[in-house]
């Protein structure tokens, strides 16, 4: 008859450990959801400012010409 003992440091460590790992899987799962996030960000960023360039561009434009017309050029 073998009494089957399980030593309370090795029980301690495997519970460290497998806190250890969940805590690593959320740090990945965070990594991915900032990754994204900054994605997000530049992908809204190069679109406000392409749009800021077309509208500065047409105001420049139309300003160009009014100024012509105003001087009949």
């Amino acid at each position: 008859m073998s009494v089957k003992h399980t030593d309370p440091i090795l029980q301690a460590l495997k519970e460290i450990q497998a806190k250890q790992d969940v805590t690593i899987e959320k740090q990945d799962q965070l990594e991915q959801h900032i990754k994204q996030i900054h994605d997000d960000c530049q992908k809204t960023a190069r679109t406000h400012g392409a749009v800021a360039g077309a509208v500065s561009g047409g105001l420049v434009a139309t300003g160009i010409a009014l100024i012509k017309a105003k001087f009949g050029w």
